[in-house]
């Protein structure tokens, strides 16, 4: 008979390796044979272009993926761009901390303009429901609220309402959207 400890022993590593399974597509709130989703509006986070390989890790993406842990889920990320107007590079490196089933919990950005802490918060059926993002130099504080979701027939969600508040005053809403390309399809 296997004791208690045994037990605990294979019941997590057959969470990672059930997590592995699954890829990335956790972290971007996705499941399912996703082959790209291409996200826009929202917290820029994750917004941009993604896609994904048959076994649902990250291929290419808005930003490049640094660093993973031993369980092969992404941890630091950087994200390059050019400004159009003065041709200077803009870098942020984005390190993630995730939940024991992939999806992302917060991340710490920094940049050029300084570093920043988003926190998420999800519902009781693992819909992202806050977003709270701290400029750490001056601690303002901005909150995202995110309701009105929409899925497609696979219940990936392909909308959702949010509205972005700070020091309790509305500054910004508007509707966050995905279109998600399946390898079957």
């Amino acid at each position: 008979m296997l004791s208690g400890k045994s037990l605990a022993a294979i019941l997590i590593a057959s969470l990672a390796v059930l997590s592995c399974k699954r890829g990335d597509l956790p972290f971007f709130e996705l499941h399912g044979k996703v082959r790209a989703v291409s996200w826009t509006g929202g917290s820029g986070l994750t917004s941009g272009q993604w896609d994904f390989s048959k076994d649902g890790k990250l291929e290419r993406g808005t930003w490049e993926v640094e660093g993973r842990d031993a369980r092969g889920r992404i941890r630091t990320a950087v994200f390059t761009e050019i400004d159009r107007d003065s041709r200077e590079e803009f870098r942020a490196v984005l390190e993630f901390s995730l939940s024991r089933r992939g999806a992302l919990v917060s991340a710490i950005n920094r940049n050029d303009f300084g570093e920043y802490e988003y926190i998420l918060a999800r519902d009781g059926e693992g819909q992202l429901a806050e977003l709270s993002l701290r400029d750490m130099a001056d601690s303002v504080y901005y909150i995202y609220n995110y309701s009105g979701y929409e899925s497609d027939s696979r219940g990936n969600w392909t909308s959702r309402r949010f509205t972005v508040t700070c020091g309790g005053t509305v500054i910004n809403s508007g509707t966050e959207s995905r279109d998600i390309v399946y390898f079957d399809e």
